[in-house]
């Protein structure tokens, strides 16, 4: 295994026990993990007006009991 640049970790810290630790960033970049991302485009996702009468629909059809 390579090591990581160190743009990529932490300085050296220590853990509860007082050893030495170094926290390293996750390579998760969108072709590296399912779901794309931390985040998705927001071109993926729907109309805030057309989801807003989805859920006035959904919401008709099966109301929430009021808490």
């Amino acid at each position: 295994m390579t090591e990581p640049e160190e743009a990529e970790t932490s300085i050296e810290l220590d853990d509860e026990d007082g050893n030495p630790v170094r926290i390293s960033q996750q390579n998760a970049g969108p072709g590296n993990q399912v779901g794309q991302g931390e985040f998705k485009p927001v071109t993926d996702g729907k109309d805030p007006g057309e989801a807003a009468a989805e859920q006035d629909e959904l919401e008709r059809e099966a109301p929430a009991p009021e808490p």
